[in-house]
């Protein structure tokens, strides 16, 4: 699996922040960082540019881990991400350690999390799979609602909202993307979220 780098729009962003304090550790605020999360940045970098398959898909495992501990410890949320693909998370992340290369996994996947904390998900939704054309993206259901009124909130036709994903939102989607100069892919895939949620 091939890793894609995101857009230097997060990137941008995530130069700036700062490690979320530790909620659990011993008494001088130190704590085990166990499996692929306690390696540099510079290691994940080198796998991703190596491709190779079995070291990514250690990283990844551990990411999804990772996450799911967030998930658990914070209150009031469903999920940290919007996003459902394991792999747009991953190449955000990349982002995140092409930034500060020598930072520990674990921290730059806590600063992507906290990141991405504005558009959490707060409440389980279901998982759907859009398609247009050859593009194709699973996205919650409470994700295409956010979709729909943010591109409402900048001017465009979205239709009457019926339909989870229909013709007017494609058509919108299509349009953002074209004045974002993007992939005018019609879905809300992952370059398209960071444009409409994190700017």
């Amino acid at each position: 699996m091939r890793l894609r780098t995101r857009t230097g729009l997060a990137a941008a962003a995530l130069a700036v922040l700062t490690v979320s304090p530790v909620h659990g550790a011993d008494s001088q605020g130190n704590y085990a960082v166990l499996g692929a999360g306690s390696f540099a940045c510079e290691r994940f970098i080198a796998s991703a540019e190596s491709q190779s398959r079995q070291e990514i898909n250690q990283f990844m495992s551990w990411m999804q881990g990772y996450l799911t501990a967030l998930n658990r410890e914070r209150d009031g949320i469903f999920s940290v991400s919007p996003f459902v693909s394991a792999s747009d998370t991953a190449a955000m992340l990349l982002n995140v350690c092409r930034q500060q290369p020598e930072l520990r996994l674990e921290n730059a996947l806590r600063e992507l999390a906290d990141f991405l904390a504005g558009y959490r998900i707060e409440q389980a939704s279901e998982v759907a799979q859009i398609a247009s054309g050859d593009a194709t993206v699973a996205v919650r259901a409470s994700v295409l609602g956010d979709v729909r009124q943010r591109l409402a909130t900048l001017g465009h036709d979205v239709g009457d909202g019926d339909a989870l994903f229909d013709d007017s939102l494609q058509q919108a989607l299509r349009e953002f993307q074209r004045e974002q100069g993007l992939t005018e892919s019609g879905v809300p895939d992952a370059d398209t979220l960071l444009r409409l949620f994190y700017q």
